[in-house]
């Protein structure tokens, strides 16, 4: 008889047919002529459910939470990974019936969520609390009231704290119209108010589920204050342990505990982890011996409010920087919370920094200046949907009552017609088709001959939000000018303002800019400053954290500077940024904050608070002319410090040079060379009747892919060079694959021979043929992928990087003066300066791009001119939003993106290339020649040391 349990493909429920399966087999009968199928379960908790040891062993199943088989520790001896976190009881061979006397699985759980947690956003290397924690759902239903708007105004202390007590503690969601009522009712308002302030228009997102559920179980221990700290266990282990047998005995441990109780609570299971630690919310105090979240509850303040005040921003840079002192930097890059690209982006601001500091013979920087890059500009037509969301949505409810019929039906329109709602079409729609300054009707086709004004001006703040655009007619523009709103039309249209505020159309900011008048500036100065100079992102949070652990604050001030100010100034001196032409923009970039951060140091000292790390002092009252801090940059021929007398910048000669940095043609570029560790193979598994057309890999070791399919690639890890010995001697890069990684490593601790020999054997096939052998050795057992190489290109001397073993990259950084990059800026650029651009571009691929002789690129630029000449300036499209003709702006943008010193390959089929423009593959593999060196580049380029790939030759 056979006895095997096969995997269950019917409707059939696992225990179901196990059960019908032993009842077939009839285990105790056949006892006497088999004994072992009847042998008792050596598990002796479990004989209950599985009397027999074959029971156990069809039953068992390893917990997902205890991971490979290895301990870390052992595995950490034969692989570089890290993906073991199983706990051991004890040593020696671990099997079905004793795996609670091997494993511990308490603390098997406990480190599998450990790897998932991340830690506090702020308080680096702090556990977060659990996501359905009662303190931190406390913190999300306060956050979240505080920040939300009744009528225009923030909810009283009084107001707040009844609505915690009678609305959110006996509601397990909570809406808007729940609110409203109890404002209602108690005599807040006359009638349900406009709250406002929720990214849900119907609910909170926040609620006290977890007080709920605990409250019909604890009753008033919930309550308790000397109950808390147990309570808090039980929602973390809830959340940690999701075995129930795990958590029950956990329960244990907690002796006010009834056992119907510890029944109840084991049923329940929470689940995911917040951003914030204990510590932080409950434990650092203000001067006043406040927590932020004792200030959440008495005052009005958000979280991002309190969080930067000035004694609660230093005791986390206090803690932070005691936390760095007990860890290596890399250890405390590893458990900030944050995501592995800024991790991977931290390193190298660190290993950059000290590379300067190296080629400045260890000299200790002054200033440090940060700044992250701004995101792309949204054009993602996500954005068009969402607005028309917004619009349909308001217009249906809030605004119906004021919106007038035509512009309801032209809403309706222009979304049927697919229409792309730019800001000048969601401005008309939020101001009822009408003039927001006179009140006087818009025509919707002929938007484009209406202008968009600044509410501020922008002599005074540079704000480009839509809180602070409206849309108006030419004249009204002109003559308002620099004045402010309220002072020329408050008198007319303040009460069509706040109609409007109310219907959801205009903001609650866009109505104070609206009403705000010039006397009344200095009220709102710290928030037009934090505005314009806090640097508020995570990435710039996280730098400032690790560098003032390198770094005494009080010798190297760190100096964030937003990347707006660049672009402001930039946009005003009218430097172009082509992010497709080359890789320099960085570099100005760059430039241009560590002037601007030097510029404000010393023309703005009183506000250092704002934008240099660790200045924490409330500043005295602010008095300002104006917010927008570049604008002296740009309207005055020189800046002079009242106060000393330097000159701070001088308008002629700092554009020149910024101008002179511009147009410099060469650069230091370096790319990170790196060794993978993703995925073994190209995960698409294709069927058998591939085989003949693809190489394929077998999915298993012994599985035919002529009948199985199998992988049509595997991903390489890194590269190898050999030497070939053929007619005439040549190098070759070779590809080492991921899955044979844990080998290497093995034979490389045996020495550097058995490293080469290892890989010798790997590469024979590709070198074996129907005549023989063609004999090699491997020169280069070990070369990251993106290797600097240096070597002779179609009798050109050039460097280039390996992408793979068959793909080169290219390295050479396209060039154009500033005059022609001014021309792609230009909307009306005109089609003979778009052609001279285009054979800029055509004469330098032929100077200096040699790679792109491969595919016959060069001579097909060359031949393509007539083509691009006859092609309309931009791109031709028709009714319908369908591409019809591509025009010379796309063209030229494709070439640079071709040429581009990086991997991307752009269609140039309409200029006659039919190749994939920028593809530099060498189907049988990249060869050397035998002069071919690696360059060795520091972090910043700023030093190099290149090696010939092959010593002997």
């Amino acid at each position: 008889m056979d006895c095997v349990v096969t995997p269950l493909k019917t409707l059939m429920g696992f225990s179901v047919h196990l059960n019908v399966q032993f009842k077939f087999y009839n285990l105790p009968n056949q006892k006497d002529y088999y004994p072992f199928l009847a042998a008792p379960n050596p598990v002796v908790e479990d004989r209950r459910e599985q009397p027999y040891k074959l029971d156990e062993l069809v039953h068992f199943r390893v917990p997902y939470y205890v991971g490979p088989m290895i301990t870390a520790e052992e595995q950490a001896k034969t692989a570089a990974g890290q993906f073991a976190w199983m706990v051991r009881k004890e040593p020696g061979d671990i099997t079905v019936w004793n795996f609670d006397k091997k494993v511990d699985r308490v603390a098997s759980a406990t480190n599998f969520i450990a790897r998932m947690k991340t830690t506090d956003t702020y308080l680096i290397g702090e556990d977060v609390l659990p996501l359905q924690s009662l303190i931190y759902q406390r913190f999300m239903v306060l956050n979240e009231l505080n920040g939300i708007r009744v009528n225009g105004e923030r909810l009283r202390r009084d107001q707040k704290q009844r609505l915690y007590n009678q609305v959110f503690k006996t509601r397990r969601t909570v809406s808007i119209k729940a609110i409203q009522e109890n404002l209602v009712n108690h005599g807040d308002v006359d009638k349900r108010p406009v709250i406002e302030g929720l990214a849900d228009p119907k609910n909170f997102n926040s609620s006290l589920s977890t007080y709920q559920d605990l409250k019909a179980i604890l009753s008033t221990a919930v309550d308790d204050p000397k109950r808390q700290v147990d309570i808090e266990k039980i929602v973390n282990w809830s959340t940690v342990f999701e075995d129930q047998r795990i958590f029950k005995d956990k329960l244990q441990e907690i002796g006010w505990l009834t056992d119907t109780q510890r029944n109840r609570l084991s049923a329940k299971r929470y689940r995911g982890w917040g951003r914030l630690s204990a510590r932080l919310l409950t434990e650092i105090q203000d001067a006043q011996g406040q927590s932020i979240m004792d200030q959440l509850w008495q005052t009005q303040h958000t979280f991002m409010q309190i969080v930067h005040e000035p004694d609660y921003a230093a005791a986390i840079t206090a803690i932070n920087a005691a936390g760095f002192k007990d860890r290596t930097l890399e250890t405390t890059i590893d458990e900030l919370y944050t995501s592995p690209q800024n991790k991977k982006a931290l390193r190298q601001i660190v290993a950059v920094v000290r590379d300067i500091q190296a080629a400045r013979h260890g000299q200790v920087p002054s200033r440090i200046f940060i700044e992250a890059a701004r995101g792309a500009m949204d054009n993602n037509p996500q954005r068009t949907r969402r607005r028309q969301k917004q619009l349909t949505d308001l217009f249906a409810d809030r605004a119906k009552e004021i919106v007038s019929q035509t512009v309801t039906e032209e809403l309706k329109d222009q979304i049927a017609d697919k229409a792309k709602f730019t800001d000048r079409l969601l401005l008309y729609f939020l101001q009822n088709g009408r003039d927001m300054y006179t009140g006087e009707k818009l025509n919707i086709d002929r938007l484009s001959q209406y202008d968009i004004d600044h509410i501020l001006p922008q002599s005074l703040i540079k704000d480009d939000s839509l809180d602070n655009r409206v849309l108006v007619q030419q004249r009204i523009n002109r003559d308002k000018n620099d004045s402010f709103a309220a002072d020329l039309y408050a008198s007319k249209m303040q009460g069509t303002w706040e109609l409007w505020r109310s219907a959801g159309l205009v903001s609650a900011r866009k109505l104070r800019h609206l009403l705000m008048r010039a006397d009344e500036i200095n009220k709102y100065a710290t928030g037009f400053v934090n505005r314009q100079l806090v640097e508020t992102r995570q990435v710039i949070k996280l730098t400032t954290d690790v560098l003032s652990s390198l770094y005494d604050p009080e010798k190297t001030q760190l100096i964030s500077v937003k990347a707006a100010l660049s672009h402001q100034l930039r946009t005003e001196l009218k430097l172009p940024k082509l992010r497709e032409l080359n890789d320099y923009h960085h570099a100005l970039d760059a430039y241009l904050a560590a002037r601007i951060g030097t510029y404000l140091l010393k023309r703005y000292p009183k506000l250092e608070r704002f934008f240099v790390y660790g200045q924490y002092k409330v500043a005295p009252q602010l008095d300002l002319r104006r917010f927008n801090f570049i604008h002296d940059l740009v309207s005055d021929k020189q800046v002079i410090n009242p106060d000393t007398g330097e000159l701070l910048w001088d308008r002629e000669a700092d554009i020149k040079y910024l101008e002179h940095l511009n147009g410099l043609k060469h650069l230091l570029v370096t790319h990170e060379v790196f060794e993978d560790h993703g995925a073994l193979f190209d995960q698409t598994i294709y069927p058998a009747r591939k085989a003949q057309n693809k190489k394929l890999i077998p999915t298993k070791q012994g599985r035919d892919t002529a009948i199985y399919g199998g992988y049509s690639g595997q991903n390489t890890a890194y590269l190898a060079i050999v030497k070939v010995h053929d007619k005439v001697d040549y190098l070759k890069v070779m590809a080492v694959p991921i899955r044979v990684v844990s080998e290497v490593n093995q034979q490389r601790k045996l020495g550097l021979a058995a490293e080469k020999a290892y890989l010798k054997k790997l590469f024979l096939p590709q070198f074996t043929k129907k005549s023989g052998t063609i004999d090699f050795e491997v020169v280069r057992p070990h070369v990251y992928l993106q290797q600097r190489i240096e070597d002779e290109v179609y009798g050109e001397v050039h460097q280039f990087a390996l992408r793979s073993s068959t793909y080169y990259r290219n390295l050479q950084q396209l060039w154009l003066p500033l005059s022609s990059q001014q021309v792609l800026l230009k909307k009306d650029a005109k089609d003979g300066e778009l052609t001279r651009v285009f054979d800029q571009i055509c004469e330098q691929a032929q100077r200096y791009f040699s790679l792109y002789e491969r595919n016959n690129f060069r001579q097909a630029l060359q031949n393509s001119r007539s083509q691009f000449v006859a092609l309309p300036t931009t791109n031709v499209i028709d009714d319908h939003g369908k591409l019809v003709q591509v025009g010379k702006r796309e063209i030229i943008s494709r070439l640079m993106r071709g040429l581009h010193a990086n991997a991307e390959r752009k269609d140039l089929k309409v200029i006659g290339i039919k190749t994939s423009f920028g593809l530099l593959q060498e189907g049988n593999g990249i060869r050397l020649g035998l002069a071919a060196k690696m360059i060795m580049e520091s972090p910043t380029g700023l030093f190099k040391r290149e090696v010939r790939i092959d010593p002997e030759s």
